[in-house]
């Protein structure tokens, strides 16, 4: 990079640094920082919807930071490209892992899970925006200078990979899952909804209300 600026969110506490700041450096770095608004967007879901998918997410977020940032790449210990403004290990992209995870989640939930029965015009609009908005993720750490194409690459593949493995656990445990959610006194009072409970797994007073709580199947098994 010829030239360096430095761009500040979130009140200072995160900054990027971009080259020949002009438009599309600022677009650049818009993408960059994508990552940062999918997790506090997911988080604003929880807790207005109050959807078990959405903390799903949010935990397994936390499990993949720490084990990306804080073994993966200490056992690769591949450095980021020469000039890059961090000094911390960049292989794989953390981005990139997040931006594929969600996306890939997302794509499977859409078709398999919770939305499949969304008319296929709404799933193909939904599946194309956040495949606009992930894929400019990695692309944009590249064109910043933080990470070498093979490390997005990477970076991606292990966040695809990562999606589908946490939907299978998610899919085929998650009974034991809610059990062990609903030992937490907070998830008891905010009245969590499942959203993978079927119509004739609710009583009738929530079928009226279309609520789906998750102390119906727990107390069933």
């Amino acid at each position: 990079m010829t030239k360096v600026d430095h761009i500040s969110f979130f009140f200072g506490l995160v900054s990027i640094c971009a080259p020949n700041l002009g438009f599309f450096s600022y677009l650049m770095v818009y993408c960059s920082f994508l990552f940062y608004y999918l997790v506090i967007a997911n988080t604003i879901c929880f807790f207005v919807l109050r959807r078990l998918t959405f903390l799903l997410i949010t935990f397994w977020s936390a499990v993949i930071a720490l084990w990306n940032e804080g073994i993966l790449k200490n056992i690769i210990r591949q450095s980021r490209p020469e000039g890059a403004c961090r000094s911390s290990y960049g292989m794989p992209s953390g981005h990139s892992v997040f931006a594929m995870f969600y996306l890939v989640w997302a794509i499977l939930e859409i078709i398999f899970g919770t939305r499949k029965k969304w008319r296929p015009v709404t799933k193909v609009a939904v599946i194309f925006v956040f495949l606009i908005n992930t894929a400019l993720i990695p692309y944009s750490r590249v064109y910043l200078g933080y990470h070498t194409v093979a490390q997005v690459i990477v970076g991606s593949i292990c966040g695809a990979v990562y999606a589908i493995l946490v939907y299978l656990v998610h899919t085929k445990y998650r009974v034991k899952i809610k059990k062990w959610i609903w030992k937490f006194k907070f998830v008891r009072r905010y009245g969590l909804v499942d959203d993978y409970l079927r119509e004739g797994e609710r009583p009738a007073h929530e079928r009226d209300t279309k609520r789906k709580t998750l102390d119906l199947e727990i107390n069933k098994n």
